[in-house]
Parts: structure tokens; sequence; C-alpha cells
């Protein structure tokens, strides 16, 4: 998989279409941190998918995808919350599910160093790209594909 890294505040200005998406983006970090916080994972996150192949994505589609995983990594570094790698994940599945862009949730865990500790990991891809959580996964074993 291709892991795509994106340059945001502060390094360059945002862009219109960026600040139009930061009251949208800031609603599903919120929803998706108060599902994790008080709901069963059954309610929130969606079935497992059952589709082999992977799904034609359009250019534009995809350039929709980066601009709404850009402002989701952003944003989710300026919460008053903690978004974990789950909550980011969630948050830009929902809008990317909103704009009919096909996209999967990924669930990894890797052994800890330390005995009986376990770490896990969500990201989320379009297409062959990881667009959000896409820090050294080479470390995890997938142990789910949702979507």
């Amino acid at each position: 998989m291709i892991r795509v890294k994106y340059p945001f505040l502060p390094h360059r200005p945002l862009t219109a279409k960026e600040i139009r998406l930061i009251p949208e983006s800031f609603f599903f970090l919120l929803r998706a941190r108060l599902a994790v916080s008080f709901q069963s994972s059954a309610a929130y996150l969606p079935r497992p998918s059952s589709e082999a192949g992977v799904p034609v994505i359009t250019a534009p589609m995809m350039e929709a995808a980066k601009t709404i995983a850009g402002v989701i990594e952003g944003l989710s570094r300026r919460t008053p919350w903690n978004s974990t790698c789950l909550v980011r994940t969630l948050a830009a599945y929902n809008m990317l599910v909103r704009r009919n862009i096909p996209c999967m949730i990924h669930l990894g865990v890797y052994k800890n160093t330390l005995p009986g500790q376990l770490g896990a990991h969500a990201w989320l891809s379009v297409g062959e790209q990881v667009l959000v959580g896409g820090g050294r996964l080479e470390r995890y074993s997938e142990i789910a594909r949702l979507g």
C-alpha cells in the first residue's frame, strides 16, 4: 500500500475547500469520539468487507478523499479530546461514505516487546492508498477489513 503524507498547518495556508470542511470534520471527530467512548463497537463499526477486489477510484474522488483525510489529520491534533487512530479513521470513513467514495477501515495488532501486551491500530485506505493512520504499518498484522 502507498502511504500519503499531508502538509497541513502550519506548513501552508488552508485552501477554501479545506476551510469549508473544518466544521463537518469537527462534528465527525466528536461523534466518533463519543461513539468509541460510550457505545459498543458493533454500533459504530461498519460490517466486515466481503468484496474481493479494489474498487475503481476516479481522480476527483481521490482528490476529495485526500483533502478530507488531510483536514481530519490536521484538525485531530487540535481537538480538546484525544483523537486516537480509531476516532480519526471513523470520522474520515463517515465523511467519505457520505460522498459515495469507496473506502476501507483496517484494524491491526502487533505484539509489544513487554510480555503479554498487544498494540492496536486502525487506518483507512481509499483504493490502494492509506490516507488516515498510515504510520509504521509494517509492524501490524491486519486482523479485519471493514467497510
